[in-house]
Order: structure tokens, then C-alpha cells, then sequence
């Protein structure tokens, strides 16, 4: 019984503390080039992200598994907002412009401290809007946010 006590103490030993977590999940990344995926969806050269290109994708590809639209994936972009002459505020974490393929990601948000948690819900959120627009919902409903698709799958 104590060598059974023992081995469970020594497993607990070799999960991955929330630190590394923490590290990790701020870690971030850049392109330099365009990068294509197999959905279509595009990123184009960006910097300050905190997701790869293959988590990005993947996203996509949940997202429309959870929602049941399939449409070519959007252009993706991670810039500042405020760069760009927007106020940092406009569009807060990420805009998906209605009758437009493109999902941008604002690197600049005074809001939040962006991580990767942060990136991938902002991403998830903008990909509804982009699949509800691709797949003919009304812009009143998608920019609106009154669909209930925005609710599924923790979206």
C-alpha cells in the first residue's frame, strides 16, 4: 500500500505546472511570408501573435465542424488597430468587416493582456462571423450578434 502511495506521489511530480502553462501560452510568433492552409484560409505576414499558423487553421476547421458551415477560409492579419489610424478601441479584440473574407486581429487591445487563450477566442469569435456571412446569415443578425451559433461550442 505505501509503494502504491508512493508511485502516485512520484506521478503527480510530472504534469506541467500552471507556470509553464503561463510561459508558454505567452510565447509569440511571427511570419514573414503569406502562409496558405489547407481550408484556404490565408495569414498573411504578420507579428505579435501568440498561436502558430497550425493552431489558426485549426480553429477554422472546429469552428466550422461546431457550427456545420463550410466555407473557404478567410484572410487572417494580426496588426495594431491604432497603427493603422483606428482608435485601439475600434473593433476591440478583432473585426471581421461585413462582405469581406478577412479576420484581423487587434495586437494593440488596452483591454486584456493577449495570450494565447486571448488569441484563440478572438479568432474562434471572428471565424463565426465570417462563416455566418459566407453562409448567407443576415448582417443585421451576424454583426449583431443574434444568432444563437455565437453561444455553441463555448464560442
Amino acid at each position: 500500500m505505501r509503494i502504491l502511495a508512493l508511485i502516485v506521489v512520484l506521478l503527480a511530480g510530472c504534469g506541467v505546472s500552471n507556470d509553464d502553462r503561463t510561459s508558454t501560452c505567452r510565447h509569440q510568433y511571427s511570419t514573414s511570408i503569406v502562409m496558405v492552409g489547407e481550408s484556404g484560409l490565408v495569414l498573411e505576414p504578420s507579428s505579435y501573435m501568440f498561436v502558430t499558423f497550425q493552431q489558426i487553421e485549426q480553429f477554422y476547421l472546429e469552428t466550422e465542424a461546431c457550427l456545420g458551415i463550410v466555407a473557404p477560409g478567410p484572410v487572417v492579419t494580426f496588426y495594431s488597430f491604432q497603427l493603422q489610424g483606428a482608435p485601439a478601441y475600434a473593433g476591440g479584440w478583432g473585426i471581421t468587416p461585413e462582405g469581406f473574407s478577412q479576420v484581423s486581429i487587434n495586437t494593440d487591445n488596452p483591454y486584456e493582456r493577449r495570450n494565447c487563450e486571448f488569441d484563440e477566442g478572438t479568432l474562434r469569435h471572428e471565424y463565426v462571423h465570417h462563416l455566418l456571412h459566407a453562409s448567407g446569415f443576415s448582417p443585421a443578425d451576424n454583426l449583431g450578434h443574434l444568432t444563437p451559433l455565437f453561444g455553441l461550442c463555448g464560442l
